[in-house]
């Protein structure tokens, strides 16, 4: 299985609306390891309950606790000051700790690293490349692909499929998505 560590900004963006930033967190919800660390979860559930979110996120210790039900916690030992913002550095720190395979974030500064200690740190639109053919090299870059589905009887583009490094089988993200605010748009 695929490990990675979504940033804040990639995690509030997947779970609240639609586009690339949501087909990750679907395919962590699916396919990929969704790793994370007690910092990381303090900054989202912080964010998630800023006044201008609660409309869209009106239980941020509740999605919070959900996403720890599906990843992996980790404690990293380490301390790190590679980009000025602090918790950035804790989303670096996390990817060490659990030597993940990406980091897939919005965030300038880490995008501008394009890689730390080995690990790819990417944006959601690049790691959704879906002109590309799938691979199982977590290192490619890909790691998922859009393809229409059909969901409810209706022909969607919110379905997608991802591969792991263990084969190219195809999954559908089914409608038991622990996420809120986003509907077929």
């Amino acid at each position: 299985m695929i490990a990675v560590v979504l940033d804040t900004n990639t995690l509030v963006a997947g779970l609240g609306w639609s586009g690339p930033p949501a087909v990750i967190v679907e395919a962590v919800l699916v396919d990929l390891l969704l790793v994370s660390s007690p910092q990381l979860l303090r900054e989202l559930e912080g964010v998630l309950a800023y006044p201008k979110l609660t409309r869209v996120f009106p239980d941020p210790a509740g999605i919070t606790s959900r996403l720890r039900a599906v990843g992996e916690l980790v404690q990293p030992v380490s301390t790190l000051a590679v980009v000025t913002d602090e918790p950035d550095n804790q989303v670096l720190e996390a990817a060490v700790e659990a030597r993940v395979e990406a980091v897939v974030t919005g965030d300038a500064g880490l995008l501008t690293l394009g890689r730390y200690d080995g690990i790819p740190i990417m944006s959601a639109h690049s790691s959704c490349s879906g002109g590309q053919p799938p691979t199982d090299d977590p290192k490619s870059g890909v790691l998922c692909e859009p393809f229409l589905s059909v969901r409810d009887g209706r022909t969607s583009g919110c379905g997608r499929r991802w591969w792991t490094g263990g084969g190219s089988t195809a999954k559908s993200a089914g409608p038991d998505l622990p996420v809120v605010g986003r509907g077929d748009r």
